[in-house]
């Protein structure tokens, strides 16, 4: 497999410049997990169908999904990459967490996140304690409450798969 359909997106990538801009979901683990690719693979393929578009590169924790329009970037680390005591106090005594980001400015937010709340779904498992999103109203408990937010989000719009 080229890299080249995975990486050739990320050079029109334009910075983010504000919060706002930043559409993710966190996942507060219970354990530390590296994902492989054919992990990843089967969750791609669940949440947005099987596809010759479908196109994956991990290294380690961190993993870049390619799917159509859509640039998806996971991380699984001891801390998200902007947590902040200010945001959820306690956060910097935890030590799991996995991260996706949906990573294609083109889209609307509310489709950017359909789009990965189909993902987050498919990687959901009893590893994981809550999630985290503004989209979500904040730290959600891995209960039915979680599961019917996420596909309320994935329901919302039909764009990007």
């Amino acid at each position: 497999m080229t890299l080249r359909p995975i990486f050739k997106p990320l050079s029109r990538v334009r910075p983010r410049t504000d919060d706002e801009n930043m559409v993710s979901i966190v996942l507060l683990l219970r354990e530390p997990e590296i994902l492989l690719q054919r992990e990843y693979a089967a969750a791609m393929e669940r949440s947005w169908g099987a596809s010759d578009q479908n196109h994956i590169a991990v290294q380690g924790p961190l993993a870049i999904l390619r799917s159509d329009a859509n640039l998806v970037h996971a991380v699984r680390a001891g801390r998200p990459y902007w947590a902040s005591e200010k945001v959820i106090p306690g956060w910097a005594h935890h030590a799991a967490f996995a991260t996706v980001d949906h990573m294609s400015p083109k889209l609307e937010p509310d489709a950017r996140y359909a789009v990965i709340a189909r993902l987050v779904l498919a990687l959901l498992t009893e590893n994981c304690v809550a999630a985290f999103s503004p989209a979500l109203g904040g730290l959600v408990r891995n209960e039915a409450s979680l599961t019917e937010r996420l596909r309320a989000m994935a329901g919302s719009c039909k764009a990007g798969r």
